[in-house]
């Protein structure tokens, strides 16, 4: 009995430990190298950067420079991780030179030799795990000359990108047939894939290869949206959905947790759901909570965390949205926070519902052009628009020329409407020239400076704040309105500030 007893305790004690989550094993990165005929007197370095989780897609990834010894040697390691990561590399000389970005696999042992002759990089990798790096280069030169092909292709049908434009049947079988450069292209990467496929792990492959052919998606997605929104013939238009659901098929990705660790995946899956939306509601606007159902119910799992956060982030999201409003998206984003498991997810979701509609904005205090203090309550009474840019920001200069034409003048003559432009730039003479120029804000707009902190202001670190143009709505009582995209149309940017100021 006792033998019995004893039998039975360790089965289930066995069985118990089964059943226990497996913690995955955090193993290093190693890498060597050297830079071929290097000159000492250059001081040249290589630039690294990884990702830990690229997915959660924060700006304070790591990076730091190697600087090779006088024989051209040098030697790094990357911090243990559980995961793949995205690691990218940079050669820095009397300018940057983009090397490549790969998908490094925890326990690589990576040695690179490095020649740099004129402005041409060329990396020979050995070791173990070298074989993905090695078929990566050779993809990113098949990438480019599958762009040059396309491009010259594109340039030599002359087509017209005016809004008015109304492509006929040759048109449009002319643009079809990009689909075969495309897919010739495609081929060839397949081919290479192919190299390492017994060389890899079976998800580490899966993935690779999805991370790659997410490229050959997005283009041809972008292709057919411009040809079907140009395209007045409902025969030509099914012309080119068809191919575009042919081309999808072939680049259909399970649904695999691994490509959670993909950003390229997780962005072709979310423009794949936002334009096949836009398919089924016959080429019309729908409504921002269907997008997130679909996504929500088209995934499972971590894959589905990364999609939903992602959604949440994504100013894309808004090219097919109508009749948005913040209610409805802090809806959703309430609804989205059952399916989190993550903890730094949830944490970022958390932080997104202090833009939800009602919530109290922060109170800031920031200085103007004459170092006058002003705080966010100064403008209680008044709805107020608070633009938040950097020199540099082609988003948002372009949002400030739209609203400066398109918005602006139906509201300036208005005493309970204010706009507060904010500058992320740390020097207050690059904050001047912005103001100066007329590209990023207005003279008449209380211009206010971040004093020298730029994003670690606690304003924009309470929000989150990674990109710009921020824009926030804030209501006659001090609390969140909305939050514009800079994608928005105008007509929709203004209804949404006139309905601000009837409340």
């Amino acid at each position: 009995m006792r033998f019995t007893i004893f039998s039975f305790l360790f089965i289930v004690s066995f069985l118990c430990a089964k059943a226990q989550p497996k913690e995955r094993v955090k193993v290093a990165g190693f890498f060597t190298g050297q830079i071929k005929d290097y000159d000492p007197s250059t001081k040249d370095s290589l630039m690294v950067a990884y990702y830990p989780d690229q997915s959660l897609n924060t700006s304070d990834e790591p990076q730091f420079f190697i600087h090779p010894d006088e024989n051209g040697e040098f030697k790094f390691e990357i911090p243990p991780v559980s995961h793949p990561i995205r690691i990218l590399f940079g050669l820095f000389t009397s300018k940057p030179i983009f090397i490549n970005d790969y998908l490094m696999e925890p326990g690589d042992k990576i040695h690179m030799e490095i020649r740099y002759n004129e402005g041409q990089i060329k990396v020979k990798y050995t070791g173990n795990g070298a074989s993905k790096y090695a078929a990566k280069d050779l993809i990113s030169i098949e990438n480019d000359l599958c762009y040059e092909r396309v491009g010259a292709y594109e340039s030599s049908l002359q087509l017209t990108t005016s809004v008015t434009a109304n492509f006929d049947s040759l048109q449009v079988e002319k643009h079809l047939a990009v689909y075969n450069i495309l897919n010739e292209s495609l081929i060839r990467v397949n081919k290479i894939l192919d190299q390492i496929r017994n060389k890899r792990s079976k998800s580490m492959y899966r993935l690779i290869k999805a991370d790659q052919l997410s490229f050959y998606g997005s283009n041809w997605l972008l292709q057919s949206r411009f040809f079907l929104n140009n395209c007045k013939s409902n025969k030509l238009k099914k012309k080119i959905i068809d191919r575009y659901n042919q081309f999808k098929s072939e680049l259909y990705f399970k649904n695999a947790p691994i490509n959670a660790y993909s950003l390229n995946v997780i962005n072709l899956n979310l423009q794949e759901a936002r334009f096949d939306l836009y398919l089924e509601n016959e080429l019309k606007p729908y409504s921002y909570t269907r997008l997130y159902q679909r996504i929500k119910t088209s995934y499972t799992g971590r894959y589905r965390e990364r999609m939903l956060l992602h959604f949440f982030n994504d100013p894309a999201n808004f090219q097919f949205i109508t009749n948005y409003s913040q209610v409805e998206f802090g809806d959703c984003l309430t609804d989205a926070l059952s399916y989190f498991k993550d903890p730094p997810i949830i944490a970022l979701i958390r932080r997104k519902l202090l833009l939800k509609k009602g919530a109290l904005a922060y109170d800031f205090t920031m200085p103007d052009q004459n170092g006058q203090l002003h705080n966010l309550h100064d403008f209680r009474g008044s709805v107020v628009l608070v633009d938040v840019w950097g020199e540099g920001c082609t988003a948002c200069t372009h949002f400030s020329s739209v609203f400066k034409k398109e918005v602006y003048p139906h509201l300036k003559d208005l005493e309970n409407f204010k706009v507060i432009s904010i500058s992320i730039d740390r020097k207050k003479e690059v904050w001047q020239k912005g103001i100066n120029s007329g590209r990023y804000t207005q003279q008449t707009f209380t211009n206010l400076y971040t004093a020298g902190i730029g994003v670690e202001h606690p304003f924009l670190e309470y929000y989150n704040v990674k990109s710009i143009p921020f824009l926030l709505l804030v209501d006659k009582y001090g609390r969140i309105y909305t939050e514009f995209q800079a994608s928005m149309k105008s007509s929709q940017i203004l209804s949404i500030i006139h309905r601000a100021l009837s409340e």
